[in-house]
Formats: C-alpha cells, sequence, structure tokens
C-alpha cells in the first residue's frame, strides 16, 4: 500500500511534463500526494474499519465483511475526497464525492485501479480478492474494463505478497488479464497520456515486471510519461508488495503527508507491518528451492540471480538462514487443509481434510457416502504427531504455490486446496491438469494414492 503513496508522489511532478528517461530525482519540493494517494489511503482506513467489526474474517461472514467493506469505502472515499478537494480529481469523481446520494458512472477511467492494492492484505486467497476489490471498485468505476483492471492490480499485489515471483505473476497476468506482448523500451518513445485502465494498467504490470527493485519500477513507470502518478502508484503498489520499500525511501515520502493521511498510514502499519526490501526479495525463492529439479531449478537460480544483482555480495550469506524467517517468524502454523479433486464429468475422485486442535490432528477421507468402508472412517492423531505432521506440512512450502495451475494436456482431474492458518490467514490453490512439483509429497501426507504402489 506504501508503495502505491511513493509511486504517486514521485510521480506527481511529471504528469503534465512527461521525462522520457530514468534518470531524475526521485523526491524534490514540487512533489506532492494527489488523488492516487487519498483515494489508496480511503480504502485502507475502510479495510481497517471493516477489519475492526470482523477481527475473524471466515467463509462464514464474508459476506457480511463484504457488504460493511463497500458501505465503509464509499464513506471513506467522500470524507476524504471532500477534505482534499484540490488533488486532481476527474470532474466525474468530484461530482461522486460531492453527492448526497453517490452511484456508479460507468468510468473505464485509472481510478479503480489506483486505489484498489490495500485490499490484497486482506489474506484472502486470489479469487476472493477480485470479489473485495471489485466490491470497492463498482462504488464508481463499474465499468467492465475499470474491474478488469482492478482485479489485475489486485491479484498482482496479493500474489508479490503470498512470495509469488516475478515469472508466476506474469504468468497469471497474462492467462487471466493482459497480454503483455511489449517491451517498456520498445513504447516509451510513442506513448502518452492516457486515463483509460486497458492503456495504463497492463504498462504499468510491465514496469514492475522489467525492474530490479522497488526503486527502480518507480523509475520505469515515471519514464514512460503519460499519466505519470497513476502510472508509478500501480508499479509501486506491486513493486512494494514483492520488493518491499526502502527505508529511507518510506522516509522521504512519509514527509510530504499531513497528520491526518499519517495517522492512517501508522494504523496500517500496526496491523500490517512493512517488511524490508533486501528481505523480501531474498526469501522469495528460498522456500521453492528445495521442490525444485532439472531446468525448473536452473530457471529459479537464474531469476534469483537476477533479482540480487543489486545487492551486497554478502548477503549471500543469509541464504540458509532467511528460508525461515520468510514464513515461520509470524508462527503461522496450519489449521485446516481441505483438499478435494474432481473428475472431467463431474464426479468426486477425493476429498481429504485435516484439522489441528490443542489435542492433536483429524484427517478426515471422505468416501462419497460409503461410511461402511473402515477406510474411510476420521483417523485420530496425538498432540506429538500432529507437531510432527506439522513440520512436514511446512517442509512443503505450500506457501510458495501458484494460485493456479492450468495444464495444457488433459487428464480430466480438477482439484483445489483450502489452507487456514492460525493467524487467520487464508489460501487457496487450484488446477486443471496440472500441479505443483511437489504435489506427490502432499498427496501421500493426505494419504491418497496415486498409484499402485501406495499402501495406506
Amino acid at each position: 500500500m506504501l508503495g502505491a503513496i511513493v509511486g504517486d508522489i514521485v510521480g506527481s511532478r511529471f504528469e503534465s511534463n512527461p521525462h522520457k528517461s530514468k534518470d531524475f530525482e526521485l523526491f524534490t519540493d514540487e512533489c506532492r500526494f494527489t488523488d492516487d494517494s487519498v483515494m489508496t489511503l480511503a480504502v485502507a482506513r475502510a479495510v481497517l474499519e471493516a477489519k475492526s467489526y470482523f477481527p475473524e474474517i471466515d467463509i462464514l461472514n464474508v459476506a457480511d465483511f463484504q457488504e460493511a467493506l463497500a458501505d465503509l469505502a464509499e464513506a471513506s472515499m467522500q470524507e476524504l475526497g471532500r477534505n482534499y478537494p484540490d488533488v486532481g480529481y476527474g470532474e466525474m469523481f468530484r461530482r461522486w464525492i460531492m453527492s448526497d446520494h453517490p452511484y456508479p458512472y460507468q468510468s473505464y477511467g485509472n481510478g479503480g485501479a489506483m486505489r484498489v492494492s490495500p485490499i490484497a492484505y486482506l489474506g484472502y486467497n486470489e479469487w476472493e480478492a477480485v470479489q473485495m476489490a471489485e466490491t470497492v471498485t463498482e462504488l464508481t468505476h463499474n465499468h467492465e474494463e475499470s474491474l478488469r483492471a482492478a482485479d489485475a492490480v489486485t491479484v498482482a499485489v496479493a500474489m508479490a505478497l503470498r512470495g509469488a515471483t516475478r515469472r508466476e505473476i506474469k504468468e497469471q497476468m497474462v492467462i487471466q488479464y493482459h497480454p503483455l506482448d511489449f517491451k517498456i523500451d520498445d513504447i516509451r518513445e510513442g506513448y502518452t497520456l492516457s486515463v483509460r485502465s486497458s492503456e495504463s494498467v497492463p504498462q504499468a504490470i510491465q514496469c514492475f515486471l522489467e525492474s530490479t527493485s522497488f526503486e527502480d519500477a518507480i523509475r520505469n513507470a515515471v519514464s514512460l510519461g503519460g499519466d505519470s502518478d497513476t502510472l508509478a502508484s500501480i508499479a509501486g503498489a506491486i513493486a512494494g508488495a514483492y520488493y518491499g520499500v526502502p527505508p529511507l525511501i518510506r522516509k522521504k515520502a512519509l514527509s510530504y503527508l499531513d497528520e491526518t493521511l499519517l495517522a492512517i498510514v501508522k494504523a496500517w502499519e500496526e496491523i500490517f507491518p512493512p517488511k524490508g526490501e533486501a528481505f523480501q526479495v531474498l526469501t522469495k525463492y528460498l522456500g521453492k528451492m528445495d521442490s525444485c529439479e532439472g531446468k525448473a531449478r536452473e530457471q529459479m537460480l537464474s531469476d534469483m540471480t537476477e533479482e540480487l544483482s543489486h545487492f551486497p555480495e554478502q548477503l549471500r550469506q543469509w541464504l540458509r538462514r532467511l528460508k525461515d524467517l520468510d514464513w515461520q517468524p509470524h508462527h503461522r502454523t496450519f489449521l485446516s487443509l481441505k483438499l478435494k479433486s474432481t473428475l472431467a464429468l463431474g464426479d468426486q475422485e477425493y476429498i481429504r481434510e485435516l484439522r489441528f486442535t490443542d489435542q492433536g490432528m483429524t484427517l478426515e477421507k471422505d468416501c462419497f457416502g460409503d461410511k461402511q468402508n473402515p477406510d474411510c472412517q476420521p483417523i485420530h492423531y496425538s498432540l506429538k504427531e500432529a507437531q510432527l505432521f506439522q513440520e512436514h506440512l511446512l517442509a512443503l512450502h505450500i506457501e510458495y504455490w501458484s494460485p493456479y495451475y492450468n495444464g495444457r494436456a488433459i487428464d480430466g482431474r480438477t482439484w483445489t486446496l483450502d489452507v487456514y492458518y492460525s493467524d487467520g490467514f487464508r489460501a487457496q490453490y487450484q488446477g486443471v491438469s496440472a500441479y505443483p512439483e511437489n504435489w506427490n509429497d502432499l498427496l501421500r501426507l493426505l494419504q491418497v494414492k496415486f498409484n499402485e504402489e501406495d499402501d495406506y
């Protein structure tokens, strides 16, 4: 979220004065916060207020949370919008802010995408994050183009927060949202200002994808010219989630905000504390290394080398140490897992549900009505056995899996894995005829036979 504010402030002085180069001073006296920052913070405040009403968000109250978020976001955007009337709003949005009965106005502009990044921090899987993103976007920008752009930004930020690599984020963007079949250097000269989301969001995403650091993503975005504060704000939102925001850049950017906006940032960081840039980059790959072999491992090493190229040499000494620091310092443990596989004709193939308690854990196998089958009775494990099982699950590093696996060959199987953690975080993974590299290791743990040699 802070990355969006940094990008907005850095890009603000170039919006009417395009700068077609990455060589410029980041912060000057001409920089200021604009509507991108104000509306991002308005959405962030609504998220915090909604979370205060629903400390525990789960599948049972998600609809109530979504309804509350919509009401709070509308109120927050109108209040902050009226308090900051001269920060660059479009005419239709200005009318919406001032209206006693606001309603969406079919805008296909950038406004929805530029403010949506706080939604990704809720910890939902990408599909649910999209539903929340559309909830706050369609309050004003209910055009299909704007909704699609806001969805793309939310998914990119959510994936970056979850530890996805740039390669994985790009694959998901191309599959679901935009072709991204261009390079920033190739379009820079001819690119001009556009407030249309379909002509801004793909470019902002590409600015992040071609970056080597948080600062580099911001410089890429500004160098395009055009709607520079919004391009840099969107690129910065993704880059901030991916790399972290360097402390000196964070400190300088916050100096441009007043007490009201700073109070929102402070409240936000109490719930979602920032991480350092080097920490974010280094740990992104480490959990994935153990489960990769052959060309996949070579590609990951190549990507990691590129990511680390601008950091000091001594950071390599921290690799092994940071492997466990990335995911487990938060004392995040598994609460439950549910794995479901469906065949091509809609028949259930297998369902496994694993639940941890203070006393141990239970593994349930769904035999689809065959209650007499002794192999399908719940299996209960002691606390000591459950702790060992937790260690095996953590070693799989499920948190590094991609959210979607789409295969080209059709084997007739669609699967979903829902994972709940003890701190309230939820993740969901799914695939069609494609699987993570260590898929069979998970099946073994959950006692799913995947060949005739298995004996459970």
